[in-house]
C-alpha cells in the first residue's frame, strides 16, 4: 500500500505521455494532410495553367490569318506529267533530279521544281509539251537597283521574303518577288519587269 501514491503517480504520468502523443500525433497528421491538400491544390493548378498556355497558344495558332488566294492557287502534285511534256523537259534538263510535278490550278500547265547549281528553279510547259517559262531563284540582294526601288516605292512597308528571274514566252515578266508586310501573316508575289513595271 506504501508503493500505491507512487504507481498512481506513475500511472497518471503514463496517461499524460499517451495523451499528449496522441494529440500530437493527431497534429502531426492534420499538419500533413494540409500540407498535401496544399500541394494537391498546386499541383492541380500547375497543371490548370498548363492546360490554360495550351490551350491559349492554339488558340493563337488557330487565328493566324491565310490569304484566301494563295490557298486556291495552291498546286496540285502529281507523280508525273504528260509524255511530250516529260520529254520537252528531258531535253532542257537532262541532267535535272529529284523533280517534284506539279499541275497548276491557274492554267493547264505543268511545272517542274529541282534545284540546279544550289540554286531552286522550275519550268512550266503547256499540256502539249511547249515550254512557257523559266523561273531560277536569286537572293533578294540580287535584285537589279531598278527592280528593288520599283518595289520598296509602291510597297515601302513590306519586305523582300524571296526574289527569283524569270525567262517568259508570252510577257515581258524578267523578276517575282514575293514580299509580305511585318502586321501581316501572308505573303504575297510581284512580276515586273526589266525596266521596273509591275505587271498585273
Amino acid at each position: 500500500m506504501r508503493h500505491l501514491p507512487s504507481l498512481l503517480l506513475f500511472a497518471c504520468f503514463i496517461s499524460l505521455t499517451i495523451f499528449s502523443s496522441c494529440v500530437s500525433t493527431k497534429k502531426t497528421s492534420a499538419s500533413t494532410a494540409t500540407v498535401e491538400k496544399k500541394g494537391k491544390k498546386n499541383v492541380e493548378a500547375s497543371k490548370s495553367e498548363e492546360k490554360k498556355t495550351v490551350t491559349e497558344e492554339k488558340t493563337v495558332i488557330t487565328k493566324k490569318e491565310v490569304n484566301p488566294a494563295t490557298m486556291a492557287n495552291i498546286d496540285e502534285v502529281v507523280s508525273a506529267p504528260p509524255m511530250k511534256v516529260n520529254e520537252s523537259f528531258k531535253k532542257i534538263q537532262p541532267a535535272a533530279k529529284e523533280v517534284l510535278w506539279t499541275k497548276m490550278k491557274s492554267s493547264t500547265n505543268y511545272k517542274a521544281d529541282f534545284i540546279l547549281d544550289q540554286n531552286n528553279e522550275s519550268i512550266t510547259f503547256a499540256e502539249n509539251g511547249d515550254w512557257t517559262e523559266t523561273r531560277t531563284q536569286i537572293l533578294p540582294d540580287q535584285l537589279p537597283h531598278n527592280i528593288y526601288n520599283a518595289i520598296k516605292e509602291k510597297y515601302p512597308e513590306a519586305f523582300v521574303v524571296s526574289a527569283a528571274s524569270i525567262k517568259n514566252l508570252n510577257t515581258k515578266a524578267s523578276y517575282s518577288a514575293v514580299l509580305r508586310r511585318e502586321k501581316e501573316t501572308f505573303a504575297f508575289e510581284v512580276i515586273l519587269t526589266d525596266q521596273g513595271v509591275f505587271l498585273e
